[in-house]
């Protein structure tokens, strides 16, 4: 949902749940970016897509989601456990939803 701070990959609003599925080198993954290694420019452009991802985390907590996220290579190796957290995640919304006519 574009409306939604830092527009994640997948939302469910009935549920509020985000989820965000983030590149290894564009949001700074500590086996795949190292900072000071690809020069300055580099390390100031991912230090603000991880300040982006924090301050996007924050506004979605504060709204009452819940927000996911991934590395590319969690989803490309084991896809089955990306989905099960992401359930896991929906079924625990569910159970907190008012009950409807009650």
């Amino acid at each position: 949902m574009r409306r939604l701070p830092g527009k994640p990959d997948l939302a469910f609003p009935r549920w509020r749940v985000a989820v965000f599925v983030d590149g290894r080198f564009w949001h700074g993954h500590p086996d795949y970016f190292t900072a000071g290694k690809s020069g300055a420019y580099w390390d100031a452009k991912i230090a603000r897509t991880q300040q982006r991802d924090r301050q996007a985390n924050e506004a979605l907590v504060a709204e009452g989601w819940s927000v996911l996220r991934f590395w590319d290579f969690e989803v490309e190796q084991d896809v089955s456990h990306c989905v099960e957290r992401v359930t896991a995640e929906l079924a625990a919304a569910q159970a907190s939803l008012p009950l409807s006519g009650a």
